[in-house]
Formats: C-alpha cells, structure tokens, sequence
C-alpha cells in the first residue's frame, strides 16, 4: 500500500493534472481496493497496526531525508521525542543519511 501511495502521488504530480488528490482521499482509495481485493472475505485481523506499521517507515524516512538526516528537526516536524525517533528507526532499520560537512 505505502509504495502504491507513494506513486500515485507522483504520477500525479508529473501530469500536472489541476485536481490533485489529497493524502486522506488517496489513503481512502488504496484502502477501498485493498479490501476489494479480498472478493472471498475480510483482511486478516490487526489491519489498523499492519497499515500504521506500513505508513511509519516512509513517513519517518522522507521526513529525515527532508531535514537531511537531522533527527532533532525530524523529531520536531513529526511531534516525537528525539528518542522516540532513534529508537523507531532502529526499529525500522532506517537508513539515516546525513548532510556532508
């Protein structure tokens, strides 16, 4: 789902087009055909942890490439601790990539 999200966004900016589709409204659609998807039944249970766990790893890797690896700035923009970050991108397995002096 995230990578799908991610490029949608994308061709969506490349076309230019003049409506463009807000992260709620694209999130929804990707969410509708991905329970269309499941024709014989539901998802499995623990859907909401699996889409939030799927979502924070991009989140959390463009808004440091954003900073240019500064994870204080990062921490701030995303309204974490700075150590509830570090400790999310050791989770994650991260790359954090930093500015060169």
């Amino acid at each position: 789902i995230k990578k799908e999200l991610f490029e949608v966004n994308s061709e969506k900016n490349q076309a230019g087009s003049g409506a463009s589709e807000s992260l709620s409204e694209s999130i929804e659609r990707h969410l509708r055909e991905y329970f269309n998807a499941h024709k014989d039944g539901l998802p499995l249970p623990g859907l909401y942890s699996r889409i939030l766990r799927e979502l924070e790893r991009p989140l959390i890797a463009v808004t440091l490439e954003a900073t240019e690896g500064n994870q204080l700035r990062t921490a701030d923009l995303l309204g974490l601790n700075r150590n509830t970050l570090r400790k999310k991108i050791t989770d994650l397995d991260i790359p954090v990539k930093k500015k060169p002096h």
